[in-house]
């Protein structure tokens, strides 16, 4: 069997390239995400480094705690239905920050908390 480059794998696999397509897509959306939701919290609380270290232990904490549990979870169910329902849990976490005022503050650590629950049952597969 004879090794691919990276190149000839991209051009000759459509699978792969469409995967990889997709990938790339995904994690640029998951960069805008992250952005937006630092600007977010910078907006609200005043630029306070404090939250915005707070934000940033939200966004990892749920890889931390939901990795040794993950994989068991999602191999209960159907694929299907855990991605279709972490999708829709995603996209009401989504739209809530857009309810956010300065008072609410606590409300973007818990959705940027939530997403990241969502994001670390995606990353199983």
């Amino acid at each position: 069997m004879q090794s691919l480059t990276y190149g000839q794998l991209i051009r000759g696999n459509r699978n792969f390239r469409n995967l990889l397509a997709g990938q790339f897509i995904s994690e640029l959306g998951n960069w805008f995400n992250f952005i937006a939701g630092l600007g977010l919290v910078r907006l609200v609380s005043d630029a306070s480094p404090t939250a915005a270290g707070l934000f940033f232990v939200a966004r990892l904490l749920p890889f931390a705690l939901a990795s040794p549990i993950a994989g068991t979870f999602v191999d209960r169910f159907s694929r299907r239905q855990v991605m279709i329902a972490t999708d829709l849990a995603r996209a009401l976490v989504a739209l809530s920050f857009l309810l956010v005022t300065k008072r609410q503050f606590c409300c973007i650590r818990w959705g940027r908390f939530l997403m990241g629950q969502r994001m670390r049952l995606r990353r199983i597969w």
